[in-house]
């Protein structure tokens, strides 16, 4: 497979700290920014880094996570039904409002 080089231009004192953790992580740079590269390549997801720049972006973020929440929140609680019989499981589950 044909091979590209990727580059960018950072501040030294950035690419110091930035090594540091990488090397610590078991990494090199070069395999980071692979495996960067190829990811979004696979999933066609860029990350975002810092701060949220758009606020409908944040927004709609926000929202989703509270859905996300609120559906979690309206499981319906109840009697295990693994520990119930069949005729119990049934009469449950005609009770439930849901």
């Amino acid at each position: 497979m044909a091979t590209a080089t990727v580059s960018a231009k950072i501040d030294k004192r950035t690419e110091e700290l930035a090594d540091s953790y990488i090397r610590q992580a078991g990494l090199t740079a070069d395999k980071l920014i692979s495996q960067l590269w190829s990811n979004i390549a696979r999933t066609g997801v860029v990350p975002t880094f810092g701060k949220v720049r758009n606020a409908r972006q944040h927004d709609d973020r926000r929202k989703a996570f509270q859905k996300a929440q609120n559906i979690v929140s309206n499981f319906p609680k109840g009697t295990r039904l693994v520990s119930m019989s069949y005729d119990d499981i049934r009469q449950e589950l005609e009770d439930r409002d849901v």
